[in-house]
């Protein structure tokens, strides 16, 4: 036993190094072709409110706890539309904010003096992202006919989260109109996965269980190259469209590109 756990552990030592190197040049490509714009993204970055009044960076894959107020900061280097998605208390996708952004412009989810607040339910707390260059369809008819309300996905965002570790899925969030009443939005979380910060979806699953369309055409979800933010530096994450052997890095006409936020939510004892 002596014998392989060293084995294992000299294949550490060896694979550690590469594993690093390889991260950091992926950091790195991903933030060059965001700033030279070879490749559309987004740089997100989830700011914390501190005891003396300020937001600050914070790494997302932080446990947060009752009584945390964040806001999300976002900025493109391209025109076109971002929206987010949350979880209705039926394990029904909401869009629950959208914007026409325009490259090199900050952006704020939610806009002053509204915050995301957490309370003392523990659970995984998920957002979604999709750019694109064009209106998507389910979800210009889903905020103009229903309040951003979605009908259920065949692989819905709970039960994708509850793949990780076989849970059933289950959620329990906060009222829809929960922002308007009191200027905050709580989310009420599940317990679903133990994957948390920056996620993007797996290869073949680009899409991340939505089907949807642009101008009546299936839409088309993209990959992405992800660059980690930097707390202490006060950087945010970076996700730029992946490039491939027939597409550019930049997002065509019926192209999106999905990312996500999981914020970990940890119970504080009474």
């Amino acid at each position: 036993m002596r014998f392989k756990l060293f084995i294992l552990a000299s294949l550490c030592g060896i694979l550690m190094p590469l594993v690093g190197s390889a991260q950091k040049q992926v950091n790195t490509r991903a933030r060059e072709l965001f700033v030279t714009k070879q490749a559309d993204g987004l740089e997100v970055t989830v700011k914390c409110l501190d005891k003396g009044g300020q937001f600050n960076v914070v790494d997302p894959s932080r446990e947060f706890k009752m009584g945390d107020h964040v806001r999300v900061e976002f900025r493109s280097n391209f025109d076109g539309l971002v929206y987010f998605l949350n979880i209705t208390p039926n394990g029904v996708l909401k869009v629950i904010h959208k914007d026409a952004i325009r490259a090199n412009t900050l952006n704020v989810l939610p806009t002053s003096p509204n915050t995301i607040q957490f309370d003392n339910d523990p659970g995984v707390e998920a957002l979604k992202i999709i750019l694109a260059r064009q209106p998507i369809d389910e979800f210009e008819a889903a905020l103009r006919k229903s309040g951003g309300m979605l009908g259920k996905t065949v692989s819905g965002v709970v039960d994708e989260l509850s793949q990780n570790n076989g849970q059933a899925p289950t959620s329990n969030h906060a009222s829809s109109n929960e922002v308007a009443k009191t200027g905050k939005y709580k989310p009420k979380v599940t317990l679903v996965s133990e994957e948390v910060g920056v996620v993007t979806p797996m290869p073949g699953q680009e899409c991340g269980g939505l089907e949807l369309s642009i101008g009546g055409k299936k839409l088309n979800c993209r990959g992405m190259i992800v660059a980690k933010g930097n707390e202490r530096k006060g950087e945010g994450a970076v996700f730029v469209a992946a490039n491939n052997s027939i597409k550019s890095g930049a997002l065509q006409s019926g192209d999106a590109a999905v990312i996500e936020l999981r914020f970990k939510h940890v119970k504080v004892p009474e």
